[in-house]
């Protein structure tokens, strides 16, 4: 049951792109009747779209569990296949992958970090047994 002071969304009436494609523009429908816009900046599409798909299916976790049960907060994103690698003008090293969300994701991590995602993922792998392909993801 939502707050007292929350506003509910009750439907998606209108939407498109703004601002010559530099952002989107939406409308939500509000319980109440009232309708309100928002627009969003081109560079934050994907973070409003991870986090909404991450607090939906944290809402599903928490509605599947048992009473008293710990529930994980994070929302894995599958990975469908590595496209590539590369540096920014910081030094970070790039990954971008594509994803089951529909879109690429690309994580910038500084090179001690991607050492230790490589050791962790070393790890690992020489901790569970190699499973049969499943499809044609690299």
């Amino acid at each position: 049951m939502p707050d007292s002071s929350d506003r509910v969304i009750a439907g998606f009436p209108a939407g498109g792109h703004a601002d010559f494609g530099h952002g989107i523009r939406f409308q939500l429908k509000l319980s109440d009747g009232a309708e309100q816009f928002f627009y969003c900046r081109a560079d934050l599409y994907e973070k409003l779209l991870i986090a909404l798909q991450s607090y939906g299916a944290l809402a599903a976790r928490v509605r599947a569990s048992k009473p008293g049960q710990l529930v994980d907060i994070a929302t894995p994103v599958q990975m469908t296949r590595a496209t590539r690698t590369g540096q920014d003008a910081n030094g970070h090293v790039i990954l971008e992958f594509g994803t089951d969300l529909g879109f690429p994701m690309q994580v910038a991590m500084t090179r001690d970090q991607t050492q230790k995602t490589i050791e962790l993922l070393q790890t690992e792998l020489g901790r569970t047994p190699p499973q049969a392909p499943r499809s044609s993801t690299n």
